[in-house]
Formats: structure tokens, sequence, C-alpha cells
């Protein structure tokens, strides 16, 4: 049949073990989703996706940033205060300062990790670890070698 070359057909009895048909289903497809996969060549991404954070706790994050760096003079309560409380459902008392302070400053503690990440290719990291130190050291021993491959061929064209 024409035009169906990167599809599949299946009959799982109703009576079989559904678990057992999928698991031997995915061992069977598996070689052919590498190839179709590799034919969509490299991710077009500007930095590899180490994490899968809500969108929405991205955009917090964002907004605390901005505010911070548009009134760098604020301490994190006032921070908090300065943003309408939008950040988390704390009540507004004496008793809730303590309780602001910290969600600012955890905030604060994830974005500083997100931008040392970026700074390194990753994004987005929104924690430190071992983990993700490792891989931005890989992304740059990779950049040194293709930097020394690229200035290596320019001197080849040169000659």
């Amino acid at each position: 049949m024409a035009g169906f070359e990167d599809r599949v057909l299946f009959s799982i009895p109703l009576k079989g073990d559904l678990d057992q048909a999928v698991a031997e289903l995915r061992l069977l497809l598996k070689p052919e989703m590498a190839k179709f996969k590799a034919e969509e060549g490299p991710s077009r991404a500007r930095y590899p996706v180490v994490t899968n954070p809500a969108l929405s706790a991205l955009h917090t994050f964002l907004k605390v940033h901005r505010a911070q760096r548009e009134r760098p003079d604020l301490n994190h309560y006032d921070l908090y205060d300065f943003l309408q409380g939008k950040l988390g459902q704390v009540k507004n008392d004496v008793a809730s300062k303590a309780s602001k302070s910290a969600i600012i400053s955890r905030y604060r503690k994830k974005i500083d990790a997100i931008l040392h990440y970026v700074e390194l290719g990753l994004f987005p990291a929104i924690e430190r670890n071992d983990k993700f130190n490792a891989w931005a050291e890989r992304l740059a021993e990779d950049r040194r070698r293709r930097a020394i491959r690229l200035a290596a061929e320019r001197v080849r064209s040169d000659l």
C-alpha cells in the first residue's frame, strides 16, 4: 500500500495478556523507531533539555527574577509583597513573614541554578547536582573539541 510505509498494523487478542503484548510490541518496534528518529536528524533545541519542569513553574521563576532585577533594594519578604502574593497561598499576617521570605529564598536558589546551568549550556536544570555538573562538563569538552577541529580545518584551507 502506498503512503503507509511509516505505519504498523497489529492485532491483540482480547483474551490475551495486554501487558505482555505491549512489551513484545515495544521490543519489535524499537529498531524501527530508532531508524525513524535517526532520519529526523539531531535536535534543533538551543540547549539540551535535561528536565521537564512545568511551564508555569518556569514562568514563576521568571517573574521572581524580573521583580528582583527591577527592585534590587527589596528583601525577600518585601519582594513577595511586591509580587502581590501570587507565588503561594500564605496568609497575610505577622506569622507568615518567615514563610514569605522562605518562599522567595527557595525561588532564588532555583533561579541561581537555572542561570548557572544555562551559562554551561543546559536548560532547564533547576537544582545543582552532580549529574548536571557532569553533563555540563561533557558539553564543554565537546565544544572545545569542535572549536579545535574547526580551527584545524581553517588552517588546512588556508594552506
